[in-house]
C-alpha cells in the first residue's frame, strides 16, 4: 500500500507514519519539516500525488492542538486519490471529501484498506454502469454480463465477463468501450489490464 501523507501535525505525525510503515505501507510525505517548506513539490522534490498512491493520509488535531496542514488534500482529491482522515474530530473540515476517517492510529491502516478498497468499488460501479449501457444498446440482457475492476501492484484490472452473448470481436470492442468509461472517470492509474472473460 502506497500512502500519501497529505497533512502535517508536527510530532504526532512520527507515530502515524511508524504505524503505517509498521503495516508494510511505503509513505510518500507532502511535507517535510527538515526543508522549511510545505509541499515537497516547492523544495525540488517529486510531488506525491505523482508517484501513484493508493490512498491519501490526512491528520485531524483536536481543538486547541497544533495546526493540521493539510493542503495535501487538494492535490489528493484532484488526483482521484481517497482521502483517509485521522483524529478524534475526524472527518472535521474535510467531511465532503474523505472516503473514511479513524479515531487514530489503533484504525488507521484499516480504514486506509476500506478506502482503497471503497475506490475500487467506485470504479466497478462505473464499468458495470458502461457495461449495461452498451449491452441495453446491442439488445442483451445485461444481467448476463459482468465487470468488475481490481487494484493491482501495476494499477488497476478490469474483468469484463460476456458469457456466449457476442462473438469474441465484439466482446472485445465491449470492453474497450467500458475500459474507456473507466479511464474518463479516472486518468490518475499508470496501467489498467483488461481481460475478457
Amino acid at each position: 500500500m502506497r500512502v500519501m501523507f497529505a497533512g502535517s501535525s508536527g510530532p504526532a505525525d512520527a507515530e502515524l507514519i511508524d504505524a503505517l510503515q509498521a503495516s508494510g505501507a511505503q509513505v510518500l510525505r507532502c511535507h517535510d519539516n527538515a526543508d522549511g517548506t510545505l509541499c515537497t513539490l516547492v523544495a525540488g522534490h517529486g510531488c506525491p500525488a505523482d508517484q501513484d498512491p493508493d490512498v491519501a493520509v490526512v491528520p485531524v488535531i483536536p481543538a486547541g492542538g497544533a495546526p493540521s496542514l493539510g493542503d495535501g488534500v487538494g492535490c489528493a482529491v484532484r488526483s482521484s486519490i481517497p482521502v483517509v482522515v485521522i483524529g478524534h474530530s475526524a472527518p472535521g473540515p474535510y467531511a465532503a471529501v474523505a472516503a473514511g476517517s479513524a479515531d487514530g492510529v489503533h484504525d488507521m491502516v484499516a480504514a486506509c484498506r476500506a478506502a482503497i478498497d471503497g475506490a475500487t468499488e467506485a470504479h466497478t460501479a462505473v464499468a458495470v454502469g458502461a457495461l449495461a449501457d452498451r449491452c441495453a444498446a446491442l439488445g442483451i440482457d445485461p444481467s448476463a454480463c459482468r465487470a468488475e475492476v481490481r487494484r493491482t501492484d501495476s494499477g488497476l484490472r478490469l474483468e469484463v465477463g460476456l458469457g456466449d452473448t457476442l462473438d469474441r470481436r465484439a466482446g472485445e470492442r465491449v470492453a474497450l468501450q467500458v475500459l474507456a468509461a473507466v479511464r474518463r472517470f479516472d486518468p490518475r492509474p499508470g496501467g489498467v489490464s483488461l481481460a475478457v472473460v
